[in-house]
């Protein structure tokens, strides 16, 4: 009897009954691949094909993401004043963190409402190192318009703002006020600014409807952390593909599952395999720039030839597939269905939904 080494991993099920659905017969770890590490199926039917599966699960800091959206979301309804708010947050922040960020929250939306306060953008902010029963209030202008943080009191004077949004220069003056509204001091951008996270920081927009809590990033950018972890997944199923090989030559794919709220975007996953989504513009000129793909992709002339193309499989959806210009093997469009991304002869990209 020959035993299948991975059959009780419920990702290789899942593949295979989706490569059925394509019409294709799949073959588990083949036995005629005598040696070394096999590859997870090899199928037939439109087109030979060789497939390797693999799965994103969880981190550390995705579980603690869910953690703390469940406690945002639970906690919205404490805010009567109607708006939204867009989060990003340490990976330690805590319940208590939420629970103030949100009354600061409640504080600014209202005062907006009632006239007391203009803002182009606004923010509640609990810096990493709060003195929870002191606020302070930091405005300043941008070249957006004014902004204003309502925040804990920093027991180092210095806050964690937020990043995308800057100053007219860094000598710029922060006005800092207590929370009866009287001035404190004015103090120079640069001399306020802490690099990182804070523990919470809640971008406010005023609105008509119930207060809600439209998103959350944890730690940073989860899209980074997802496009390193797709590539680690590619390199990690070269070995078996490329074994496979060997034997039979044909196209290979790496099938890639990811289940939660964190799997990336359409405009991020051609990043993992052609480089680093990249944003150039001449000088002076920034509203003329474009993006391209630049740098630490795992396709190129001279690696990974051997992978035909990656497909993503977010929350058992249809299949997100970006085809490798420079396999030894393409794969055939429309396969898999979903949306394919390519390349064409003159380095532009095609994205066509089978």
């Amino acid at each position: 009897m020959r035993i299948v080494t991975n059959n009780l991993d419920p990702s290789i099920a899942k593949a295979e009954a989706f490569l059925k659905r394509c019409e294709f017969d799949c073959e588990r770890e083949p036995f005629w691949v005598k040696e070394g590490q096999k590859p997870d199926f090899f199928c037939t039917g439109k087109e030979s094909l060789w497939v390797e599966v693999k799965t994103l699960g969880d981190t550390p800091l995705d579980e603690k993401r869910v953690h703390l959206w469940k406690a945002l979301k639970d906690r919205e309804s404490s805010v009567s004043a109607k708006g939204s708010a867009y989060a990003s947050a340490s990976e330690y922040a805590t319940e208590k963190d939420i629970k103030v960020a949100l009354k600061l929250a409640e504080i600014l939306i209202t005062e907006w409402k009632e006239g007391k306060q203009t803002w182009r953008h606004a923010f509640s902010l609990i810096p990493f190192d709060p003195i929870y029963e002191n606020n302070v209030k930091l405005t300043f202008e941008s070249d957006e318009g004014p902004v204003t943080v309502l925040s804990c009191e920093s027991e180092t004077g210095k806050y964690e703002l937020p990043s995308l949004i800057k100053p007219k220069s860094y000598e710029e003056i922060v006005s800092l006020s207590n929370k009866e509204g009287e001035k404190i001091r004015d103090v120079p951008f640069y001399e306020l600014e802490e690099s990182g996270t804070a523990l919470i920081s809640l971008e406010l927009y005023p609105g008509a409807e119930t207060f809600e809590i439209k998103s959350l990033i944890v730690g940073g950018d989860f899209g980074i952390r997802n496009i390193l972890r797709i590539r680690d997944s590619v390199k990690k199923a070269r070995r078996q593909l490329n074994n496979g090989k060997k034997y039979k030559e044909a196209p290979s794919l790496v099938l890639i599952f990811q289940d939660g709220l964190l799997v990336p975007s359409d405009i991020l996953i051609p990043s993992a395999f052609y480089g680093d989504l990249t944003y150039s513009f001449p000088r002076g000129a920034l509203e003329k720039g474009d993006y391209y793909y630049g740098r630490n992709g795992v396709f190129g002339p001279d690696k990974n030839r051997s992978i035909s193309a990656v497909s993503l499989i977010r929350n058992n959806t249809m299949p997100f597939t970006v085809h490798n210009y420079w396999a030894y093997h393409l794969l055939p469009p429309g396969l898999l269905g979903g949306k394919e991304v390519s390349c064409n002869n003159e380095g532009r990209f095609e994205v066509k939904d089978y």
